[in-house]
């Protein structure tokens, strides 16, 4: 199934989800947004909304970019955080 199909029917518009690993960067002081589905596919903000907000653009664009390219299913995906000690 291509993007366009996924995005749009004949007679109506259809949604996808996306899963987003948000992360704060101390060095940016802000939250950077990346989209493993769609290589390459990320955004930031200083804030979690503001992130969130920015890479929804990111998708849109990113979607529109890409209409007749095929791209995988939604992964099963399991976060998340251990402490290592060495």
């Amino acid at each position: 199934m291509t993007l366009e199909h996924l995005l749009y029917n004949s007679h109506m518009h259809r949604t996808r989800q996306f899963l987003v690993n948000l992360i704060f960067d101390p060095e940016y002081n802000g939250y950077v947004a990346d989209v493993p589905q769609l290589p390459g596919c990320m955004s930031q903000g200083r804030t979690v909304e503001a992130a969130l907000r920015n890479v929804r653009k990111a998708i849109t664009l990113y979607l529109k970019a890409a209409r007749h390219e095929e791209i995988a299913p939604l992964p099963e995906v399991l976060t998340s955080q251990v402490e290592v000690r060495v």
